[in-house]
């Protein structure tokens, strides 16, 4: 019992050593990690640097690798600073500011081909009277924008279609011509005019050179037969579809403009040599008539700045129809105007808010005579009487 008691005295005094001993020894120093000092760099403009952690030393490639997988690096870049192309452009609009951003993108035609294609749905609309007076010739553009026969072109020529009985019948004939030359080759009607554009114009036709802002400037004609009866009408028109979506103006983008130009022409040469011009140009800023929506927009001068070249097409890289020609700026030269167009959404909302129908509702009508007919009889009587009394001084 009693070495069993010495035993027991012995742990228990050993026990109190190494209790002791573990008291008195110094604590671990927790290793220093050096602090990397990042110097400021002046960056070149929309440019992010990110400064990526080193990998551990120690970790193996393998875990290295499932990190990286968890928590992919990204690099935002900020968006770019926006800036204007402001042109100027006839009185009261207000200009929207447009970005110069230029996206790559792949066209779904080449040049021959768009050229091509806008060119086969172009027109020339000649109106000419048996004797002058008022009404010298008038040649403007127009574009097929449907396979049967509905073409797109200005007011301003389009009200014409409404005289045409005016003092004696058939007093004022206007036809479609097509080719290269142009050739008359179609008889049309009247489809649709804005009375907005009649209304606020009507004043002006008996001006030589009237001008405006080309809000509502524009009518829709139907073809109805042909100029001779050697001239077969074909089941379906070669046309440009149209597109209403002006989101695609924000930023500069190449289009093709396409029209008969007939300013370097006169008298009986338009009849006999007129050709359609075409060019590759730039869209400019984008103006509004009301401040709230996109109305109208410039394109850079070219050959196709011309009298003439009104109701003609501006087309985007896709063969879509996106602006029609209405107005121009000033300039000696055919590279010193800009031509103004207006975008389809414009059409489209002027439209609507005669009619209480969209574009499209016309064009998907299964019968298009019909809506001539009901536009010839319910709304172009007081649009006809409205420009007879202005020129009867009325």
């Amino acid at each position: 019992m009693l070495f069993f008691a010495r035993l027991l005295i012995y742990a228990l005094g050993g026990i109190a050593l190494l209790f002791a001993m573990a008291t008195l020894t110094p604590s671990r120093e927790i290793p220093t990690v050096p602090i990397t000092t990042v110097t400021e760099k002046t960056l070149a403009p929309s440019t992010v640097v990110v400064a990526e952690p080193e990998a551990p030393e120690a970790l193996p490639a393998s875990i290295v690798e499932k990190e990286a997988e968890k928590i992919p690096l990204q690099k935002i870049l900020p968006p770019p600073v926006a800036k204007t192309v402001p042109l100027p452009l006839v009185p009261k609009t207000t200009a929207i500011p447009v970005p110069v951003q230029e996206p790559p993108s792949v066209p779904k035609f080449s040049f021959d081909e768009l050229n091509q294609k806008t060119r086969e749905a172009l027109v020339n609309v000649l109106c000419t009277s048996k004797r002058g007076g008022s009404f010298n010739p008038i040649s403007v553009s127009g574009i097929f924008v449907d396979p049967r026969g509905v073409i797109l072109t200005n007011a301003h020529v389009a009200e014409y279609f409404l005289l045409k009985d005016y003092l004696t019948p058939d007093f004022l004939e206007c036809v479609i011509r097509t080719g290269e030359p142009a050739r008359n080759r179609y008889k049309a009607r009247l489809l649709y005019i804005s009375p907005m554009w009649v209304a606020a114009n009507a004043k002006k036709i008996n001006l030589s050179e009237p001008t405006g802002t080309g809000e509502n400037d524009f009518a829709l004609l139907l073809v109805t037969g042909t100029t001779s009866a050697s001239i077969s009408l074909p089941e379906t028109f070669p046309y440009a579809r149209i597109n209403m979506d002006d989101s695609v103006l924000r930023k500069p983008m190449d289009v093709l403009v396409a029209a008969y130009p007939a300013g370097l022409l006169g008298g009986i040469n338009i009849q006999k040599d007129l050709y359609a011009s075409s060019a590759v140009v730039r869209t400019g800023s984008v103006y509004s008539f009301d401040e709230n929506t996109a109305d109208i927009f410039s394109v850079g001068g070219s050959v196709v700045a011309q009298q003439g070249s009104s109701g003609g097409a501006v087309v985007n890289t896709d063969g879509e129809l996106i602006g029609l020609i209405v107005t121009a700026t000033t300039g000696h030269t055919t590279g010193e105007r800009n031509l103004n167009a207006l975008t389809m959404s414009h059409l489209n909302d002027s439209f609507k808010r005669h009619t209480g129908d969209s574009f499209a509702s016309l064009f998907a009508a299964e019968d298009i005579r019909a809506s001539a007919d009901s536009f010839d009889e319910k709304v172009a009587p007081a649009l006809k009487k409205i420009l007879e009394d202005e020129l009867a001084g009325k």
